[in-house]
């Protein structure tokens, strides 16, 4: 792999969805997964895993207390108002 060459070997459907999802977007095979690998890896270094999920647990016990939460309600509300002639606001925290 000295010139950045990679094989890789596919199955056959998995091949076959590549070729026509690169011809769809109209570019070549090899093309496509670069980008196609390029794009998951940008994704997997933006995503972390919470390594500690008593941490959520805690800030989700103590946002009611301190007021820093918006009710899911107004939440989904508003998100069903998304390209709507009558799209809400976004809902804030009450005040405490």
């Amino acid at each position: 792999m000295a010139d950045g060459a990679l094989t890789i070997e596919l199955e056959d459907d998995l091949a076959d969805q590549v070729k026509n999802a690169a011809a769809a977007r109209g570019v070549s095979v090899a093309m496509f997964v670069r980008d196609a690998l390029a794009n998951h890896l940008v994704g997997e270094m933006i995503w972390t895993d919470d390594p500690d999920p008593a941490i959520d647990a805690d800030i989700a016990e103590e946002a009611p207390r301190t007021g820093e939460c918006v009710p899911v309600d107004d939440v989904v509300a508003w998100m069903r108002s998304w390209f709507t002639p009558g799209e809400l606001p976004m809902p804030t925290a009450p005040k405490p």
